[in-house]
């Protein structure tokens, strides 16, 4: 936290009309005092700074990453809020094994995407079912793996379709 300034009080005590004012105040949240943060105009920021106060104060990043994932827009101002957070912040990975980046793909999962694309592009001469027999002959894959990772049988493949922007 940072320090107090001299002149604000010499004796270190916040002042009396410091106390008395509702944006000193701790126990109301910061989007309802922070009157620097902009009036009803900017109030689409609100959870925003909120789920950013979570990390800071309780270090809860659940609301955050629930905006994030959401459909709403992320304003220039909370990029700006992120990007300092992300630099008061130290990011380390969890401990154990990694789990692949939502933005990357596995080997396997690479191939079996490449496998269903090409089953997709060869469906609209023949049959799926001849397609994903010449997919899996001309990729190496297992028919029947081919073919659930086509169905969206498999989990690896319905996250894959999550993850596809």
């Amino acid at each position: 936290m940072a320090k107090r300034p001299k002149w604000l009080d010499p004796q270190g005590e916040i002042p009396e009309f410091l106390c008395n004012m509702t944006w000193s105040a701790p126990d109301i949240p910061l989007v309802d005092r922070a009157f620097w943060l902009g009036d009803e105009s900017t109030a689409h920021l609100d959870p925003w700074i909120t789920a950013l106060e979570a990390i800071d104060k309780q270090g809860d990043k659940g609301p955050l990453m629930a905006l994030l994932k959401s459909e709403r827009d992320l304003p220039h101002d909370v990029r700006i809020y992120l990007a300092d957070l992300l630099a008061r912040h130290q990011l380390k990975k969890k401990r154990g094994a990694q789990s692949v980046p939502a933005y990357d793909r596995t080997d396997a999962e690479a191939m079996l995407e490449l496998a269903i694309k090409d089953v997709r592009e060869r469906e609209s001469g023949i049959s799926v079912k001849d397609a994903l027999e010449e997919a899996s002959k001309s990729r190496g894959i297992p028919h029947e793996l081919l073919s659930s990772a086509y169905r969206g049988s498999r989990s690896s493949t319905r996250r894959m379709k999550k993850r596809r922007p």
